[in-house]
This record gives C-alpha cells, structure tokens and sequence, in this order.
C-alpha cells in the first residue's frame, strides 16, 4: 500500500500496513529542510480546507486598502455598510492572519449580515481541486473545504467571540435567526461538495468546550452536522469536523456523532482562529 492507501485505510476504518504521519500542508512548511527529510522518512501532506465552490455576491460591493500589515476591508450593501481589520504577515503556525476588529458593531448589522448570505451565490468549481489532486498523487491527500457552521461562523467571522457570547446572551433571537439562515444556505454548498470529485471533506470549525457547552453543542451544533453528514453520505463522501482546544466536556456528545455514523470523523487538532480569505 502506498501513502494515501494507507491514509485513506484508516479514514474508512480498515488495517493500514502502517499509521501514516500526515500533517497539514501549512504546519509541514515550518522548515523546508525538515520537511524534506520527513518526507523521505515516508511523511504525507495532508492539503485540507481545499476549495471545490465559489462565491460570489452580485450586490455587495466590498472595498479593501492596505496599510502596513493590515487590511481594511468594508462590505457595502444597499442596507448598509461594515467594516473589518484583518492583521496579516503572522507565521503560518499562527494562522497568518488574524481578525483584529470583527465587522458586526451593533444591532443594525444583524439586517446586514443576512442580506450578505441571503445574497450569496454558490457555484461548483472543482478545476483546481482536480489539478492539486493530481500533482500530490499518492504523497498525502486533498480534501475540499467547507466553511465553518453557522454558530462558529457567525463567532469567527462576524462577531468575535465576546461579542458573539454578548449578543446570544441578550438577542437570542437575532442570533438564531441567522444560524437557521447561514444552515440553510450551507445546505447549497453541501450539496455542491458532494458531487464534487472529493472523496474527504473538511469541516471548518472551532468547536472548544470552554466555549461551546454541551447543551449549545446539542441545540446549535449536532443537528447541523447531521444535516451536512446525511448530504455527504449519500455520496459515499467521508466527513471529517475540524475541533480544536479543550474537548473533554465535550466528549459524550462528540462520541455520539460517530458513534452510529460511518463516514463520520472528528478532527481535534490544527489550525487556530485565523481569517481565512
């Protein structure tokens, strides 16, 4: 067996000849020369959060300038406008980038945010999944990205999280709201995914049991993930859910979503709290 036969053994829950050292692509680029050594030692790479859609966004204009090693970004909308910053330049191990002020600001951008996603428009696109696939052949694996799920997405992305702990506290509503809305829309994207020529697929979250309880878990988290999982697997797709941090309180309610699911693994390690774009 090959690398990635050996890989791919285990993700379907056969015997490898041998358990296969594959870190992600960013961690393995930390020293060239050792990375180069680690591979001759048999070491794969693992390409995950690899893209097999696009988005784009026919009404929503957004304006970046840069100054020094951050980004300014603001979204503009016919209802209304947001603004971000976005540190760049930091190692991979770090993330590369980070959020450094998040671009909901208030109340009035709840109606901003969902026009954002109610605006968004998904298409496949899977020429350079194909192509990336080909040129790592039997060396690692590539899996296609997701984005994170609505809870995690609305904590990352929009709101950071003592904001977002603020606002599910005092609008739970509003915050529902567009869970339901984001879930909605990412069931598009599923779909895509699942006809896409990716056999894993990579769940972007950051799921940590300091933030997320088990009863949050329960009410925001599990009942997406099974949508997602349903979608994927019945494609034949394996689905693997990035969590990273303190998981122990989580345990019960993570086992059980393997637990009844083949296809189903949980990843509980990797990259931090980073703005990917």
């Amino acid at each position: 067996m090959n690398l990635r036969e050996n890989i791919m053994a285990i993700l379907h829950r056969e015997r490898p000849e041998y358990v296969p050292f594959v870190p992600y692509r960013g961690v393995a680029r930390i020293s060239p020369s050792v990375e180069l050594k680690l591979r001759g030692m048999g070491m794969g790479i693992l390409y995950a959060w690899t893209p097999v859609y696009r988005v784009e966004y026919p009404n929503v204009h957004v304006e970046e300038s840069v100054v020094g090693n951050v980004i300014y970004r603001t979204y503009h909308t016919p209802i209304g406008s947001m603004s971000m910053k976005i540190r760049t330049g930091l190692k991979p191990e770090a993330g590369e980038n980070w959020i450094i002020e998040y671009p909901f600001k208030g109340e009035t951008d709840y109606k901003v945010i969902r026009f954002i996603e109610e605006e968004a428009v998904y298409k496949p696109d899977y020429d350079y999944f194909v192509r990336l696939d080909g040129e790592v052949g039997n060396r690692g694996v590539v899996s296609a990205g997701t984005d994170p799920t609505p809870f995690i997405k609305l904590w990352t992305r929009y709101m950071g999280l003592e904001r977002f702990c603020k606002e599910l506290y005092r609008h739970p509503k509003e915050v529902g709201d567009l869970i339901q809305l984001i879930f909605e829309r990412q069931k598009e994207v599923y779909r895509i995914i699942a006809n896409s020529p990716a056999e894993l697929v990579w769940g972007d979250d950051q799921v940590n049991g300091v933030v997320v309880s088990p009863r949050l878990f329960e009410k925001y988290y599990r009942p997406i993930l099974d949508a997602y999982a349903d979608i994927l697997h019945a494609k034949h797709k394996i689905f693997s859910v990035h969590m990273d941090g303190l998981l122990k309180r989580l345990k019960d309610q993570i086992k059980e979503l393997s637990r009844y699911r083949r296809g189903f693994h949980t990843a509980a390690y990797g990259r931090s709290n980073a703005e990917r774009s």
